[in-house]
């Protein structure tokens, strides 16, 4: 009898075991498996959404510098932005007493979506009215920078000086009225298909 008991007792802890088991891999561990992949893509989701977040606030603030650049004196023409620039130059020359010799324009370079405008400037003058020119330049709204300074004496001994420098401004490149040499091919292939 004790055996039979025994038997029984182990067949009952056995199927107790077994019963376990089963239900651990039928249903807690899938549980578990679903709740951690959740936990990880709800963690994803929100490394995401705080970039997103990231995004618009420094597209708000890019937005904003946008528009003070604009109203500052950005100009997308390139014509304007060249006009523009040489009033200025003049106009900084005349205030600061300084007498430009050249003013020559070289080719402008792309720079991805914008395009720089570059002039050679040259002219003459004293240590203060040089001084004060490049303030002004460099303390203007436009979006003007000084690439390239060379500053010699025209005579030794004397405070008369020639600066030839490059200055770069920027605008928006102009868009090609030409179509697009990969949707004009993709129209003549179309064209060899469909006569």
């Amino acid at each position: 009898m004790t055996d039979n008991k025994r038997k029984s007792f182990l067949t009952l802890v056995a199927t107790i075991t077994v019963g376990f088991l089963l239900l651990d891999r039928l249903l807690l561990t899938p549980y578990l498996r679903r709740k951690e992949r959740l936990q990880e893509q709800r963690q994803q989701l929100l490394t995401e959404w705080r970039q997103l977040q990231k995004i618009r606030s420094r597209e708000k603030a890019l937005a904003a510098d946008w528009k003070s650049l604009v109203e500052t004196g950005f100009r997308s023409d390139q014509a304007a932005a060249v006009i523009n620039l040489l009033f200025s130059i003049r106009r900084w020359a005349e205030e600061a007493r300084f007498t430009l010799v050249a003013i020559k324009p070289e080719r402008p370079v792309n720079k991805g979506a914008l395009r720089e405008i570059i002039f050679q400037v040259s002219g003459t003058g004293t240590m203060a009215d040089i001084a004060a020119f490049l303030w002004r330049v460099e303390q203007s709204a436009l979006p003007v920078k000084i690439a390239e300074l060379r500053l010699v004496t025209r005579k030794e001994g004397t405070d008369d000086l020639n600066l030839q420098m490059r200055v770069v401004t920027l605008c928006q490149q102009e868009r090609s009225k030409q179509p697009d040499k990969q949707i004009v091919k993709q129209q003549e292939s179309e064209n060899e298909i469909f006569p």
